[in-house]
């Protein structure tokens, strides 16, 4: 399966563009693909990334957020 076919896949099940972007990313940086993944070792090494970065922006909200109730 061509990364093009992978990409409409993710749009057309409404996932997010930012998986199908991190795909290209670690497909074409070496040091991101360190381990010469197969394509659908791509797909899953760049949900598992996309879940991280999206953790980790609910929780800087959060933090915020909570930072914010403080200081009233």
């Amino acid at each position: 399966m061509s990364d093009k076919k992978i990409r409409k896949q993710f749009v057309n099940r409404s996932l997010p563009l930012e998986v199908a972007e991190l795909i290209d990313e670690i497909h074409s940086d070496n040091e991101l693909n360190n381990e010469n993944l197969s394509k659908s070792g791509l797909v899953g090494k760049a949900l598992s990334e996309y879940k991280h970065r999206k953790l980790n922006r609910l929780n800087e909200q959060y933090k915020t957020k909570d930072l914010n109730q403080n200081a009233a």
